[in-house]
Parts: structure tokens; sequence; C-alpha cells
């Protein structure tokens, strides 16, 4: 789950944090890390996504006095940063940030530090394109799922 599953391309990612490192470039490749920290509130912004598509976004934190809270938009959720090692622990290690759509091809997060926190931190993330169910594909589940329970209810009256 928290594995990437392909290399994304034309994505790119900036921030206003006082204080920004990666990994050696600032773009979503495989399991690429991209590591950033203020004393006060940032945003980072992830741009090249696809408009029509919703995205995943799992968000790792570094240590415990460097928890953080992450929003986008309306969402919102935290991760207290302790030791990034696996098992990755939700909340403990991550924060996942579901349903989100891009705006103009982008995705703005703001990093804030959660509750007394030294810092506010992003110590690594991964972004996960989610395939939303079509109109047609949702019509025909849910029309087949309510034959199932009439034909259910059909049989039991018998």
């Amino acid at each position: 789950m928290l594995n990437s599953n392909g290399t994304a391309t034309g994505i790119s990612v900036g921030t206003t944090a006082s204080e920004a490192f990666s990994d050696g470039g600032t773009s979503l490749m495989d399991n690429r890390i991209f590591v950033t920290g203020s004393w006060g509130p940032f945003d980072v912004t992830i741009s090249g996504l696809n408009n029509s598509s919703t995205y995943n976004l799992y968000v790792y934190g570094s240590n415990p006095i460097y928890a953080s809270t992450y929003t986008v938009g309306s969402t919102s959720d935290y991760s207290l940063g302790v030791e990034n090692n696996a098992p990755y622990l939700y909340h403990t290690n991550y924060a996942l940030l579901t349903g989100l759509d891009p705006t103009n091809g982008e995705i703005d997060i703001r990093v804030d530090r959660y509750l007394g926190s030294e810092a506010a931190v992003i110590s690594g993330f991964q972004l996960v394109q989610t395939t939303p169910t079509s109109i047609p594909d949702a019509a025909w589940l849910l029309g087949s799922g309510l034959m199932g329970l009439f034909g259910l209810r059909k049989r039991e009256v018998l």
C-alpha cells in the first residue's frame, strides 16, 4: 500500500518552507522522498497532475518533536512522525489524505505544527492516482446488486 506502483513524469514539487532538502530532485519518481521543514506553517505544491483523476496522498512525518498537520482544501490529517521504519502505522508514521482532486493540475498542501510540535515537516510522501468508477459501471454494479437482493428475497418467499 505504501509503495509506489509506477513512475510519474512531468510532475514537480515546490515549497515555501524556510528549509528545503531533497534526495536530488523535485520530481515524484518511484519512491522519491522530498524532505522539507519550517519552524512555522508552509505550503507545498505538487503540479503537473491530471485534473480528471483523483489522488490519495501519504505524508510521512520525521520524529515526535516535529509532529505535523497536513491540509488539502477541507481534507486534513496528522502524523506524529515516530521513526520511519516498517511497518508503517497510520498517524504514527504517516497521514493519509484521500480523494484529492487537483485544481489546474495542482494539489496544494498546507503544513502546520501539530499541537505543541517544535516545527512543521514533511519527511516524505507518496502520491497515488486512483481510478474512479465510471457512471455506467457504477449503475451496472448497483443494478446487479439490487437484482441479487430481489432474487434472494423472492427465493425466501417461495
